[in-house]
């Protein structure tokens, strides 16, 4: 008994006398470390000290890239009371309704747009703004229509898991078609009202096209009598019910909904030529 309990304490001893010097060589080594740490410091400050200019080196990794998969286009409806969608094109259950005709039909969206299948996935062309947004084109073109309202409500993302696609699907709010309502002319102290209308490219009782309003305006622009543009007039409209207008990507159309009807402010050149455009129905 006497000879098992020596031989377990030499065994402890010789336990933690490995335990120790495997703790002196951690120590040795985290020494040298701080070593090579505080040489590379002291040549960095004489680098400095010598030299104008610093080598950065950036390590990036990029990566899988992605591409577009499937195109899909969804048609809702939105209450402009509570912000709530209906979809129009399909049941809830997801059956397609067959006698739905959408304003602008998906393939004519598809053409508008550049995130197709098989395109690389670039997400500053689901952006609300800027000039490679695809979300603008869309918005872009129902203005052509008279949907001036007309918006993309959401864009959903739906990577394939296991490959390098992501599927998209656009959810669009047509909204309802406007009317020209009303021209006026105001602020021209010196260039009659006839020289000014004459210019425009829509008259009352037309469908409000953009691409029309567009002309417009350049061409009031082009005839150079006035000294100066401004986008809004000094005096902002405001809706009989005192909601503030709200106003697209462009900043040139302004409109509001109210109790009864809708209208569209076009303010041209110096805020002299608001166009006016009223909704048939809301």
């Amino acid at each position: 008994m006497e000879v098992l309990e020596s031989s377990l304490a030499d065994e402890e001893d010789k336990g933690d006398a490995a335990d120790e010097d495997r703790l002196d060589l951690l120590e040795d080594q985290v020494d040298d470390q701080e070593d090579v740490v505080e040489d590379a410091e002291d040549e960095l400050e004489d680098y400095l000290d010598d030299a104008s200019y610093v080598d950065l080196t950036f390590k990036i990794t990029e990566g899988r890239l992605y591409h577009v998969g499937t195109v899909d286009f969804e048609y809702y409806w939105q209450n402009a009371r509570d912000g709530e969608t209906t979809r129009l094109d399909a049941e809830p259950d997801g059956k397609a309704k067959p006698d739905f005709k959408p304003v602008i039909p998906k393939l004519t969206l598809l053409s508008l747009i550049r995130m197709r299948e098989g395109e690389i996935y670039a997400p500053e062309r689901l952006l609300r703004s800027g000039p490679k947004s695809d979300l603008r084109a869309i918005q872009n073109h129902y203005g052509r229509r008279s949907h001036i309202n007309a918006r993309v409500l959401r864009v959903i993302r739906k990577p394939v898991t296991g490959t390098d696609k992501i599927n998209l699907v656009f959810k669009i709010f047509e909204g309802n078609p406007f009317n020209l309502d009303l021209v006026q002319i105001e602020g021209n102290e010196k260039t009659k009202d006839f020289v000014i209308r004459r210019e425009l490219a829509i008259a009352s009782g037309e469908r409000f096209d953009m691409g029309r309003v567009e002309r417009s305006r350049r061409r009031i622009e082009g005839m150079r009598i006035f000294r100066k543009r401004a986008r809004l007039p000094p005096a902002r409209p405001r809706c009989p019910s005192g909601r503030q207008p709200r106003r697209n990507a462009q900043r040139t159309i302004s409109w509001w909904p109210c109790a009864k009807k809708t209208r569209a402010t076009l303010w041209s050149a110096a805020g002299s030529a608001p166009i006016r455009a009223r909704s048939p129905m809301w």
